[in-house]
């Protein structure tokens, strides 16, 4: 049994070292990528070769030949276009950040105009506060002064009356802003008979006055104020004075004076005027002075007791002196600025202030008048005004300053 397993081995591996030296013979050597390269190269030193050396040298590098890397070309052709992309996308992001910034400003501007807007309406709204609160004052007093039968018409026009409580030329009342609501079935002649009152005013001045101006003489007064205004649109205003003065115990109609002004309005705060004014004096120091002035004007601020509101512009002024024949008559542009102030002290005192800058390259004018006025009895009143003007270039034998003060009865329609 021994002798059978050590047979059988021996067997084996006789077996394994014949097949071990047949593949250890008859194995082809594989040539490596060098050998391959140095091959080739001794190829090409020696043309002589033989065609068959040739065939397998041109064979075996084709098996061996390392792949080709990717061409920069394409890299560069993709950074390209990425550039491009991104300077396309940043074109797109500037043009939309201007159109940004140009919405942002007409946004801006929208909005100072609706500022200005609020500021407009606070202001009607705190005139029509005013008118509404006057109204009910006006309610409380006819309710005093009613009668037991009363009449629908009467109770209507002493409604209107007594909504004139200011004098037209001292205290301008704003109309109110009228809210008429949906009434087409509805007919409202009372509303369409006060129309007129509302838009006409007018007062009517009579009493004394005391001037030192060349000469000292004593006068008696009388003035003529009439307005027309249609709310938030434009007014008129005029305004006639004449005086008799006594000159020596001797009565002469030598004064008078017509102021004539158009505002149109702007908004409720401003507003464009043309004015002319005309005096004829025998005592002052010109004996014919016109004035023709067109300018802006603006409400500084007009609130329930309070008022404010500045003129400016150009126009032309004309005067004559009032002595010898050898006075020369100055003709010429001038600058005119008006300041204006009024205040209501209490339910029946007013106040107002007036300065007025007329300034030429010939001749200035400065004046100052103050005016008072208390309410006696419903539209009338009694008013004590004075008024100081410089002239600053004068005839001879004349004074520069003019100096009146006067007393009135007003009576307001």
């Amino acid at each position: 049994m021994l002798n059978s397993k050590s047979f059988f081995i021996l067997v084996i591996n006789i077996g394994l070292l014949a097949l071990s030296t047949i593949l250890f013979v008859h194995r082809e050597k594989t040539p490596t990528l060098k050998e391959t390269a140095l091959t080739i190269t001794e190829s090409n030193r020696q043309p002589t070769s033989t065609a068959a050396d040739a065939s397998l040298v041109s064979e075996e590098p084709a098996q061996f030949t390392p792949r080709a890397p990717v061409p920069l070309v394409i890299e560069k052709k993709e950074n390209v276009e990425t550039t491009q992309r991104r300077l396309r996308e940043r074109q797109a992001s500037t043009k939309e950040n201007r159109l940004l910034v140009e919405k942002l400003t007409l946004l801006l501007k929208q909005n100072e105009q609706l500022a200005e807007q609020i500021s407009d309406l606070r202001s009607a709204a705190e005139t029509q506060d005013d008118y509404i609160a006057q109204l009910e004052k006006n309610n409380r007093e006819r309710s005093l002064h009613k009668r037991n039968t009363p009449s629908l018409i009467a109770s209507e026009s002493d409604l209107l009356k007594t909504n004139i409580q200011r004098q037209p030329d001292l205290i301008k009342q704003k109309s109110p802003i009228k809210i008429i609501p949906q009434t087409d079935d509805i007919e409202l002649p009372e509303v369409a008979e006060g129309e007129p009152l509302d838009k006409f005013s007018g007062a009517v001045e009579f009493g004394f006055s005391y001037e030192q101006d060349n000469k000292v003489a004593r006068s008696i007064d009388g003035r003529l104020v009439l307005n027309y205004e249609e709310p938030n649109k434009y007014k008129l205003n005029s305004n006639f004075m004449f005086e008799l003065e006594e000159e020596d115990r001797q009565m002469s109609t030598e004064k008078y004076r017509w102021q004539l002004q158009g505002d149109h309005y702007l908004n409720l705060r401003n507003l464009i005027f043309a004015r002319s004014d005309l005096k004829r004096s025998q005592f002052a120091s010109y004996e014919q002075e016109d004035v023709y002035t067109v300018g802006y004007g603006r409400i500084i601020f007009d609130l329930n007791k309070h008022k404010f509101n500045v003129e400016i512009g150009p126009g032309y002024r004309m005067a004559v002196p009032n002595v010898g024949e050898d006075a020369v008559s100055v003709d010429e542009f001038i600058v005119r600025t008006r300041l204006h102030y009024e205040r209501i002290v209490s339910e029946s005192l007013q106040i107002a202030m007036d300065t007025v800058w007329i300034m030429g390259n010939e001749n200035s004018i400065y004046s100052v008048n103050f005016k008072a006025q208390n309410k006696i009895y419903r539209e009338l009143y009694l008013i004590f005004d004075s008024e100081y003007q410089y002239t600053q270039n004068v005839p001879v034998d004349s004074l520069h300053k003019e100096v009146s003060s006067g007393l009135k009865l007003m009576y307001a329609f």
